[in-house]
Order: C-alpha cells, then sequence, then structure tokens
C-alpha cells in the first residue's frame, strides 16, 4: 500500500487501513483488479502469469490465472483487498502492465475503487472513492444510489468470453522452446520443462538416478542434465538442466478432456528430434496397472516416450508414455495430475472433485481386471533382456500355468528399421516369479502383481535370443515382441548394438563347439597357432568375447568409483550405487563364466588377453 495515499469508506468517508473487508458501516471493501491490457497474447498472458503466481492465494493457481487473463473483462484477481490488491498491480509493473481496481463483483457492484499507484504515478480509473492523504476534509456522505450510479459498471455480469483456442502451429511455436530431446545410454526420448532448470519426462527415459545424460534444447544446444527422482510405479521422473534458463511449459487440467478434443504432443520418434504431431483423444481413464491413462489416437513412435500431451490452450494434461501394439495409431499418455508428487499441478475444487471420480472409474476397472486375471489363463509377458558373454541375449518371459512347465515354445519379432524378423524361442528353464524375482532385476508388472497378490502359478522362463537367424541390423533403437503376449506388455526395447553384439559372441560359442568337433584340435597340436584361417577366426572371436566382459568390468568400476565419491559428499546416488554393484557382480560372473569354458577347450592364455 502505498504511504501517500489514505483511503476513505466510500459510503461513510471513514478512513481504512486497506486490509479490511468491510467498513464499520458495513460497505464492502473488496476489489478487483482489472488489466488494462486486454486479451494479452499467449506469450505474454504466460509471463504476467508467472510474475502473478507466486504471490499465493487468493491469486488463482497458474492454469487458472491463465484463463483469467484471457478473459474479455480483464480481470485478473476478483473480491481482494486493497493492500494485497495494490501487490497484485506492483507485480504487473515489473512486466510492464497497467491495472485499475474496480468495485469487486462479489458484493454486488459495492463501490471500493482506490488509485492504484505504479512507479510514483496514480493510474484513475473511476473519479470517485479515495482521498489523497493531502485532503483533511472527510468526504461528504453520499447515498449508497447515487454512489452506484456514479460506479464502472460490474463487468462480472457480462457474458464471459470461452477461453481462446490456439491453432497447432501456435502451440507448436509456444511450446517447442520448453521441450527437449533426452539421451541415456543410446535410447532416445523428450521431456518438457515445468521450471527453469526442471525437465518432466518418463522414468524409462530418464537414466538412473544422480546419472548425468543428454539433453537437446530446441535451438540446438546440447548440455548435460541429471536425473533427480524417478517413480517406476508411474514411470515419471525429473531432471535437473542447470543454466537452461527455459520458459516452463503451463500445466493444465487431464479431466477437462472429452473424447474428440484436439491435442497436440512433441517428441523425437525414431531419433527424429522436436516432431510435432496431432491427435484427439478416444478416452479418458484407460486403465493399465492400476493407472488411468489419456488414450489418444495418433502416430506414436519409440522416442515420443516423455514427451507433453498439449491441448487446445497450449497447456500440458499428459505425458505421452505407451503404445498400443496391437493396433494402429492409439497412444496412452499419463495425466498431469500424476505428477503432483514431483511437481507444482494448478488445482481447484472442481478438477480435484473430477479427478477424485475419475480415480474411483480406474480403481474399478482394475478391479474388473483382476477378477478375471485369476479366472482367466495368463498371456505371456516379456519382462526383459540381458547380456551373456557366453551366449549373447538371454530373455526374461513371465507366463502363468497350473504346474511348474517344461520347454515352451514362443515367437519373438525383432522389429527395427531394417524390418521385422521372427524368431522361434524355445524356454527350457522356470522358476516360480518370487524366486526370479530374487535374481533378475523386478518390473513395473512384477511389482504390480506382486502388490495384488497374483503371484501364485506365475512362472519366469529365461532362454537364448537366435539373433544369428536375423540379418544385421545396424545401429540405433529396436524393439523386441512376444506375438501372442498382451499388448501393453509384450515388447521390450533394445539397442540394436546388443544384437550385433551378441550375434559375435554366439560365433564364438561356435567357434568353441567346432573347436571340440575336432577341426581344431587338430589344429593346434599339428599345426602353428593362427595358421589356419578357422585358428585366426577363433582366435579373434575369443579375444573378443574375453576384451568386451572385461572391458564391462573397467567401465563398471569406474562408475562406481565416481559415484562412490558422489555418495562420500552427501549427494543422493545410493540407489544408483546398487544398482552398479548388482550389474558388477553378473559382469564379473560372466567373465569367470568365460575363463572356465576358455579353460575347458584349451583356448591359449593369449587370446584370453
Amino acid at each position: 500500500m502505498s504511504q501517500s495515499m489514505e483511503v476513505r469508506c466510500l459510503r461513510c468517508g471513514r478512513p481504512e487501513d486497506g486490509e479490511g473487508v468491510r467498513c464499520r458501516c458495513g460497505a464492502s471493501l473488496l476489489v478487483d483488479v482489472v488489466l488494462k491490457e486486454r486479451n494479452p497474447e499467449e506469450r505474454r498472458s504466460f509471463q504476467l502469469a508467472r510474475a502473478l503466481a507466486p504471490l499465493g492465494p487468493p491469486v488463482p493457481p497458474f492454469a487458472e490465472l491463465r484463463k483469467e487473463l484471457e478473459r474479455a473483462d480483464g480481470r485478473v484477481v476478483r473480491g481482494v483487498s486493497r493492500v494485497f490488491a495494490q501487490r497484485v498491480v506492483e507485480a504487473l509493473a515489473t512486466q510492464g502492465a497497467t491495472a485499475e481496481l474496480r468495485p469487486s463483483k462479489s458484493t454486488g457492484g459495492m463501490p471500493g475503487w482506490v488509485p492504484a499507484v505504479i512507479g510514483g504515478a496514480a493510474l484513475i480509473g473511476v473519479g470517485v472513492g479515495a482521498v489523497m492523504a493531502t485532503r483533511k476534509a472527510p468526504v461528504p456522505e453520499t447515498p449508497a444510489a447515487t454512489v452506484e450510479a456514479t460506479a464502472v459498471p460490474d463487468a462480472g455480469t457480462e457474458a464471459e468470453a470461452p477461453p481462446k483456442m490456439l491453432t497447432t502451429q501456435e502451440i507448436s511455436r509456444l511450446s517447442l522452446p520448453s521441450t527437449v530431446s533426452l539421451r541415456c545410454e543410446g535410447s532416445t526420448g523428450a521431456g518438457f520443462f515445468v521450471g527453469e532448470e526442471l525437465v518432466l519426462t518418463n522414468a524409462h527415459v530418464a537414466c538412473p538416478v544422480g546419472t548425468v545424460m543428454e539433453v537437446t534444447l530446441s535451438d540446438g544446444r546440447r548440455v548435460l542434465g541429471q536425473t533427480l527422482e524417478r517413480d517406476e510405479d508411474l514411470d515419471l521422473a525429473t531432471v535437473r538442466v542447470s543454466g537452461a534458463r527455459a520458459e516452463p511449459l503451463p500445466l493444465g487440467d487431464a479431466t477437462e478432456l472429452s473424447p474428440g478434443d484436439r491435442l497436440v504432443f512433441i517428441g523425437s520418434p525414431k531419433g527424429l528430434s522436436f516432431t510435432v504431431h496431432e491427435g484427439k483423444v478416444s478416452h479418458l481413464g484407460r486403465e493399465y496397472l492400476g493407472v488411468g491413462y489419456v488414450q489418444f489416437d495418433a502416430s506414436v513412435n519409440p522416442g515420443n516416450s516423455g514427451g507433453p500431451l498439449i491441448n487446445g490452450r497450449g497447456e500440458v494434461v499428459g505425458v505421452v508414455s505407451l503404445k498400443v501394439t496391437n493396433a494402429e495409431g492409439i497412444g496412452l499418455a499419463l495425466p498431469i495430475q500424476y505428477a503432483e508428487k514431483m511437481v507444482s499441478v494448478p488445482a481447484t475444487p472442481e478438477s480435484e472433485q473430477r479427478w477424485a471420480a475419475l480415480q474411483e472409474k480406474v480403481a474399478q476397472e482394475e478391479e474388473r481386471g483382476l477378477r478375471q486375471f485369476r479366472l482367466e489363463p495368463y498371456t505371456p509377458a516379456l519382462l526383459g533382456l540381458e547380456e551373456s558373454t557366453s551366449v549373447g541375449l538371454v530373455v526374461f518371459l513371465a507366463e502363468r500355468f497350473p504346474q511348474a512347465p517344461s520347454r515352451m515354445n514362443h515367437r519373438f519379432e525383432l522389429q527395427s528399421d531394417a524390418g521385422t524378423c521372427a524368431m522361434e524361442v524355445s524356454f527350457e528353464r522356470w522358476k516360480p516369479l518370487m524366486d526370479a524375482a530374487k535374481d533378475e532385476d523386478n518390473t513395473r508388472r512384477l511389482r504390480w502383481l506382486a502388490s495384488k497378490g497374483l503371484t501364485e502359478h506365475l512362472y519366469v522362463g529365461a532362454a537364448r535370443l537366435p539373433v544369428e537367424s536375423c540379418p544385421r541390423t545396424g545401429t540405433g533403437q529396436g524393439w523386441l515382441t512376444v506375438v501372442k503376449g498382451s499388448p501393453e506388455v509384450s515388447r521390450t526395447k533394445l539397442k540394436l548394438e546388443q544384437v550385433e553384439k551378441a550375434r559375435e559372441v554366439w560365433k564364438a560359442r561356435e567357434a568353441e563347439r567346432r573347436f571340440f568337433s575336432g577341426r581344431g584340435l587338430r589344429s593346434l597340436n599339428n599345426e602353428p597357432a593362427g595358421g589356419s584361417a578357422y585358428d585366426r577366426q577363433a582366435e579373434q572371436s575369443w579375444r573378443s568375447a574375453f576384451q568386451g566382459a572385461q572391458n564391462d568390468i573397467l567401465r563398471l568400476e569406474a562408475e562406481r568409483r565416481r559415484y562412490a565419491q558422489e555418495d562420500a559428499v552427501g549427494h543422493n546416488v545410493r540407489s544408483t550405487l546398487d544398482d552398479i554393484d548388482r550389474r558388477l557382480k553378473r559382469a564379473r560372473e560372466r567373465l569367470a563364466d568365460l575363463e572356465r569354458k576358455a579353460s575347458n577347450a584349451g583356448v591359449p592364455r593369449e587370446w584370453r588377453q
């Protein structure tokens, strides 16, 4: 409140401190702050809303505030004290905006105007209702009817214009600068800024907590980011990008969506960064593993994960997370409300009520699915892959059987830019799911099944993936799919470099087998080592296998030393250290297994270097 003015009640003329709701005579003292700059353009309204949001209630939440700024009457906040109104005016002034105070529509148009001082100059909106401090005489008492006749008409009685819908081009122009491409160990995804240095994305896109990853900004700059939080069950993560100073995208309300609503999303499909797509809502609250997703019709591809799903007002309403693999053009996005544990998500009593209703609906659908699961056979679910220095790639599959299974064949497909390769995989080793969970990395699906008490009669099988039957795939990213699996859990992402490495490992294994068949032994006993083409091939394969195993150990040991130093100074990297320890243990076991096989095969010591 300016020290150069004194506020007086319009009805009785008594001086007021500007913080009250009503005068002692009963007249209202509340005002609305009205922006003189009507219907600001989208980027401008974003800047004004960001300047006002830190004031807190009764300023509306960020998303609601942007809607207020777009209304035809220009009211920014409504029904506030004059002291608080002055703070709003001063916050607007930091962005070069001017405003005036008017009688609050919540008081039926009761006069209560006061000049708003910005930078020492008074902005006069209505010529009654306040007296400067230099004027000592009291304001004469005026009948209420006369005062109301001279006041500005209450704009709240006019019909409010609906929020402006943006074109896809406008949404793209406003949102692309706040979207990023993320890269972790060769895998590419997307994310978007929810703070000047904070990016929201999927957990399966981000690296482990504390790990540094590559972030590409829309202007082409490549910087480093560090994963701060990961929620594996919701598949959400935050990444800190120090020094980014980006404009965060405004967050909206997914519960306002209806089937048919237009949506825009931005991502990096197949590595094509900052690609803009358009789609439509096809279902709200599609249940999967107890979570309700926004189902939308659009072309969703690997690399779109983690990108923003944006409504017609340019607000993020979801995080693109999944693709339905047994259908064309159907994607699933996590509603932005699920991110409230990590970031500040605007809410109103009405939106909270709609969100609670949606959660109840999802819980009922989950329960129906659980009842069906208990009655029907369980389709196979692909749990993941693991590299093996002895056989190449090992695939893990979960399936339900009335008793421990023996041999079981499943058809897999490897999808890449080179095409689709089909493989027949034989599973001979099976373990009860809970026993397997102790040995292998747990998955979201397994955690959900265990939390619902559905692990009975579930088994995990492991088998070698015969990638040598597929043509060369090159580099980049691919997908492995179980042909008869349920659509949401039937595939896993893999790096095509893993396929090529597994091919080389199996070639070494085949060389070992042929070595034992007699040709290699005769060559070793009767000819100098490396004297034949076969020996040279065998030597190269063994050396490659040992070098790969040893390099894995050296790389993991270096990572562990680096994170141990961060842990020593108090950084939150304990979960990352535990993960590295598990991977390091498996790598050492694989090297020991390779040493045993080489000793049994009589492989010369110099081939193991």
